[in-house]
């Protein structure tokens, strides 16, 4: 079986003053929100694929992600390095068109292999319970 690496990012809030849309006559004008923020998974990714293309770990690269910001290693990778690279979507998701134009192929994963790949609404460890939150 093929390896599998999942690359990952960083998670962080920050506080940030942001206008409010319609502030009240002699109100304040601005309100202080966290906003979460994703960190670096773009770029641990393309360095990977870059790398790992560079070394011949793979033949074909399967990237799960809207981020246009990775289409450029791409494009790298398969008209410099001659190796395949394609996006692969959930339903629904309308794919970028940068990523369309430097991917091998696109492939949208199929609801009935979203659903069928679901854990059960509720998981038990030696921890404790886990359960599914509702779906919004």
């Amino acid at each position: 079986m093929p390896d599998l690496d999942i690359i990952f990012g960083d998670f962080r809030e920050r506080r940030v003053r942001l206008p409010l849309a319609q502030p009240k006559r002699g109100g304040p004008r601005t309100v202080e929100v966290i906003r979460p923020e994703e960190k670096g998974t773009d770029v641990n990714l393309a360095t990977r694929l870059l790398i790992d293309g560079f070394r011949r770990k793979y033949e074909h690269a399967v990237i799960i992600s809207n981020d246009s910001d990775l289409a450029s290693p791409m494009k790298f990778v398969k008209d410099e390095l001659k190796l395949k690279v394609s996006i692969v979507n959930p339903p629904k998701v309308h794919t970028h068109r940068d990523l369309v134009d430097a991917a091998t192929y696109v492939k949208r994963i199929r609801k009935t292999h979203l659903r069928n790949s679901q854990f059960p609404s509720e998981l038990k460890d030696a921890t404790g319970t886990i359960t599914k939150p509702a779906s919004s």
